[in-house]
């Protein structure tokens, strides 16, 4: 935007949540804020809206965070004529399902034309699941870990950062 750069965003969101705090943020800074709430597994409708939001903004880059996102935007990106972009923030493993999701964020990001990992180990483990070396950029995280607040200031930092206290979790 201060570069001349028109920024509109794309926000998938359960039909019944909040709107976090990010969302909130980025309306008040002037961005183009598109919400999409579909029911569970309305993934076509989803992917049919990143689409129409990327043509009618007239998308030159479609940059997305998460798995979710990864792979319901890839081929809509494409197909409004975009360069689909991803940054990944790492994965969990988890139950059967999260891991069967991690593998499909795997196999779309392969076919991204860039995509940026927080961390060197993320990144040896995106070129290692077959993403293109030469496509994965590092870009690590804003707050490096000595900035890191101790593990007694977290839960002060949370509601300045728009999250929960943290207790009862």
């Amino acid at each position: 935007m201060e570069r001349g750069h028109a920024v509109a965003a794309v926000t998938l969101l359960d039909p019944a949540g909040d709107v976090p705090p990010v969302v909130e943020a980025l309306q008040a800074s002037g961005v183009a804020v598109t919400t999409v709430r579909a029911p569970a597994r309305f993934y076509w409708r989803e992917a049919q809206a990143v689409g129409r939001a990327a043509r009618e903004f007239g998308a030159q880059v479609v940059h997305t965070h998460g798995y979710r996102a990864d792979v319901l935007s890839l081929r809509p990106a494409r197909r409004a004529g975009a360069v689909p972009v991803a940054t990944v923030h790492g994965f969990t493993g988890g139950d059967a399902r999260n891991r069967l999701y991690e593998w499909l964020d795997l196999r779309a990001l392969r076919r991204f034309d860039a995509v940026i990992a927080v961390s060197d180990p993320l990144r040896q483990r995106l070129i290692r699941s077959g993403v293109p070396a030469g496509r994965v950029s590092l870009v690590e995280n804003g707050i490096g870990r000595s900035r890191a607040p101790p593990p007694g200031q977290r839960s002060a930092c949370r509601p300045r950062a728009g999250m929960s206290d943290g207790s009862g979790e």
